[in-house]
């Protein structure tokens, strides 16, 4: 039931169980989750596999939207590819794989994630792309606002961030990090590893209204943004 909407109506306290992520690549959640402001404790998942965390794959297609005009303008609002109003609380998610994060692997089409975040726990991806909030936001239609992660993020390869590990050309804004990052091998500089965001095409259109909290780290390479600083 990928294709459907959902809206939490209690806590959930998941005891460690061993939880397999919602949605792949090749059958993405493209419905509506809304945590209904409810928070899901101890996610715990162990993968040899590539876009994990409590949702794998969520896409958005063209299929679902309104069209509406606001002040002379034209505005495509999508009603699937949804993740919002959730909070997950000290996970444990770990992979080999790559694109990984609490709330979501991957995000693609224009797949919305917010109001959305990650409390304690750990993040894990040998793979790379790995980020407390979304692990691969991937194009220019993924927006992902409104989130924070206290989450500590550990990868041994390319693009970890606080919030996301890899950008892409998506859109980040209002939200907060204050997790630490761990770039086990060489230097955090060369993996593309920031306090926000690993890696982005462009830091100045599509990072807006971002905080983080640069006394998590005290390797003074670490930036907000990997491959340059953002403020």
């Amino acid at each position: 039931y990928l294709t459907y909407n959902y809206i939490l109506q209690v806590d959930i306290n998941l005891n460690s169980y061993k939880f397999k992520s919602i949605g792949s690549k090749d059958y993405p959640f493209t419905g509506t989750f809304d945590g209904n402001g409810h928070i899901i404790r101890n996610l715990k998942i162990d993968s040899g596999r590539d876009n994990v965390g409590l949702f794998g794959v969520v896409k958005s297609t063209e299929g679902k939207s309104t069209s509406v005009e606001i002040s002379g303008n034209d505005f495509t609002f999508y009603h699937n590819g949804i993740v919002k109003n959730v909070q997950v609380r000290k996970a444990d998610v770990k992979t080999t794989g790559k694109n990984a994060g609490i709330i979501v692997g991957l995000a693609e089409g224009k797949a919305r994630i917010t109001s959305v975040s990650a409390k304690g726990g750990v993040i894990s991806a040998d793979g790379g792309n790995v980020g407390g909030i979304v692990g691969y936001a991937s194009g220019s239609g993924v927006e992902v606002y409104t989130c924070y992660s206290t989450a500590k993020v550990v990868t041994r390869a390319a693009n970890a961030g606080g919030l996301v590990g890899n950008l892409s050309a998506s859109r980040l804004s209002g939200a907060y990090a204050a997790g630490k990052i761990v770039c086990n091998g060489s230097s955090s500089a060369s993996k593309k590893t920031g306090c926000i965001v690993g890696f982005c095409d462009d830091s100045e259109d599509q990072l807006k209204n971002l905080y983080y909290d640069n006394e998590i780290n005290e390797d003074e390479d670490f930036k907000a943004v990997g491959q340059k600083d953002y403020k």
